[in-house]
């Protein structure tokens, strides 16, 4: 008996890299700036670049993590 992975091998509904992108590189920008960086401006921001379709709030929270998680493991290498 072999283990196989239960992972699925395709994720439709995930939001798209350039999206999660321009997110990640917003949120930098913005508190860089000062300005915060909070999910109102960034939506506002998102929407203003005519990036398609601009994530939920909740959404944005969890690329976010991911991306902070990413730079956290990549560092401690």
């Amino acid at each position: 008996v072999q283990e196989r992975s239960t992972r699925p091998k395709h994720a439709p509904t995930q939001t798209s890299e350039h999206v999660a992108q321009a997110l990640v590189s917003l949120y930098e920008t913005l508190r860089h700036n000062g300005t915060g960086g909070g999910a109102t401006a960034i939506m506002q921001a998102l929407t203003q670049q005519g990036v398609e379709p601009v994530p939920s709030r909740r959404t944005m929270y969890r690329i976010l993590r991911r991306y902070r998680t990413e730079v956290k493991d990549s560092a401690m290498r």
